[in-house]
């Protein structure tokens, strides 16, 4: 389920968010909007200000994402069926990314501040409580680790990105096909373990 840091320079900061191997339709629009950043940085120090507003603006919007993010998490605690609460953390985080997706490509793909980071890690460890709980009940399958829900996301914004003009919620279709083979009745053995947390970092920022 992240920001900008607001101190670095507008090269770097869209060098950042245009890095990976996904959102190709995303990277596009960013990347455009960048190098206009980028030219005027270049103009002169006038500008400088400009873009350092920009950034704040880009951090606080990606802050609000993890709050939403960590509300979500502790919503789908408070239900008390194991599996519907899973389906619901999973299904509302895929459409707070439908819903903004050049804002889920910085909040994956740039390093978050320290304050951010411990507001993303309570929101992991929310989000952990439900797998497990999941799992402990015989809903879902037991190999299933929270890296593993990065398959969903980009999955995810790829079927966003190619349906949003033609048919805006095919995304849901796409989603309950992938839950239904994460049920633990649907598991076979798989061919290579889980990312670890630092390697889907890396995935991420390319």
């Amino acid at each position: 389920m992240d920001a900008l840091r607001i101190d670095i320079p507008a090269a770097a900061a869209c060098t950042a968010t245009s890095i990976g191997p996904s959102f190709s339709s995303t990277r596009a629009i960013t990347s455009a909007g960048c190098a206009g950043s980028v030219m005027s940085a270049a103009n002169g120090s006038a500008s400088i200000p400009s873009a350092r507003r920009a950034a704040a603006r880009s951090a606080a919007a990606v802050a609000d994402r993890v709050e939403a993010g960590a509300a979500i998490a502790e919503q789908a605690l408070e239900l008390t069926d194991p599996w519907e609460s899973f389906t619901f953390l999973v299904e509302r985080i895929c459409a707070l990314q439908a819903g903004d997706r050049i804002l889920g490509e910085l909040a994956l793909r740039n390093p978050p501040s320290a304050a951010l980071e411990r507001a993303r890690e309570h929101g992991h460890a929310l989000m952990r409580r439900i797998i497990v709980r999941a799992q402990e009940a015989g809903a879902l399958r037991p190999d299933w680790t929270l890296e593993d829900i990065a398959f969903i996301t980009w999955s995810h914004t790829s079927v966003v990105a190619a349906t949003a003009n033609v048919a805006p919620e095919l995304w849901r279709r796409n989603l309950a096909l992938i839950l239904d083979g994460l049920r633990a009745k649907a598991a076979h053995p798989l061919p290579v373990p889980a990312l670890i947390e630092d390697q889907l970092m890396q995935a991420m920022r390319g």
